[in-house]
């Protein structure tokens, strides 16, 4: 199975250093509407079986632009592709999770804020979200539609690197990844966190 992963536009949140994933009505921003229909026609020649988006409105704005580039394939809202729910830290800046897991003493990829989930558990769901996927399309191409974390989540697990890496391989607004993931477990990324279309 050929993975797309395509980390949404930027969003009002984004542009200001804050976190609102999860923030009802959170949108794109203008700059993140023009890097989507970039998006949009940089993957108008691939060959995309289904596509998977976060239910959420910025990442389902994202996906527009490529949904309406490839009609024959099958589109999916999914939850499961959610960025980790930060509960009642929505709103804060982006370092603010971590200060707080500081405090209390408690590392942050185990840190749930109220109400939020851990960057652990968000990895958990994404993963068994990933091979729920892969189990019933072993062969074409599937692409995700999501949020940094996800797709970190994704990266850090197939090329085996710690958390202590994640500022490494957080991508950019609408950066794509490509990965080969194969019959007998082999795992290529052949592309990485790539904005070449924005330019």
């Amino acid at each position: 199975m050929k993975l797309i992963l395509v980390m949404h536009g930027e969003t009002f949140g984004n542009a200001n250093n804050i976190k609102d994933e999860h923030a009802e009505g959170a949108q794109l921003t203008k700059k993140g509407l023009k890097q989507s229909v970039k998006l949009g026609e940089r993957l108008r020649d691939e060959k995309i079986d289904k596509i998977y988006v976060s239910d959420v409105l910025h990442a389902v704005e994202t996906a527009i632009e490529i949904v309406n580039r490839h009609p024959k394939a099958k589109v999916f809202y999914e939850k499961a592709l959610r960025e980790q729910n930060f509960g009642h830290f929505t709103g804060k800046p982006q370092n603010y999770l971590r200060k707080e897991s500081e405090k209390v003493g408690i590392p942050f990829v185990e840190f749930a804020p109220p109400d939020g989930e851990s960057f652990n558990e968000t990895r958990r769901r994404i993963w068994k979200f990933l091979n729920k996927v892969r189990k019933g399309n072993v062969k074409g191409t599937v692409l995700f539609v999501t949020h940094g974390g996800p797709i970190v989540s994704i990266l850090l697990k197939i090329l085996d690197k710690s958390f202590e890496e994640y500022d490494k391989y957080a991508p950019e607004n609408t950066a794509v990844t490509v990965i080969e993931l194969e019959e007998g477990g082999r795992k290529t990324v052949k592309t990485l966190n790539c904005t070449r279309h924005l330019q």
